[in-house]
């Protein structure tokens, strides 16, 4: 996931679209969830965790799990 990112982040000015990375599990992200800093039109409000390396590389991406984690939505 992280080297496709790097792939990502690295074409970004090429591009004419925007990736969105969906991320669900039902077992403990290795990372620790955050609010997104990207809005992305059609998602329901509450549906803003994210993974904090692709924010702040510009990715928009969110997560879901029905595990009941902090700041993951089940929305999705």
């Amino acid at each position: 996931m992280v080297f496709l990112a790097e792939s990502l982040k690295a074409r970004r000015n090429e591009a004419a679209w925007q990736p969105l990375v969906l991320m669900g599990s039902e077992i403990e992200f290795p990372f620790r969830a955050r609010p997104s800093t990207i809005l992305v039109p059609g998602l329901p409000g509450g549906a803003i965790a994210c993974m904090p390396l692709l924010d702040d590389w510009g990715i928009a991406s969110r997560l879901a799990s029905f595990g009941g984690f902090p700041a993951v939505s089940t929305a999705m």
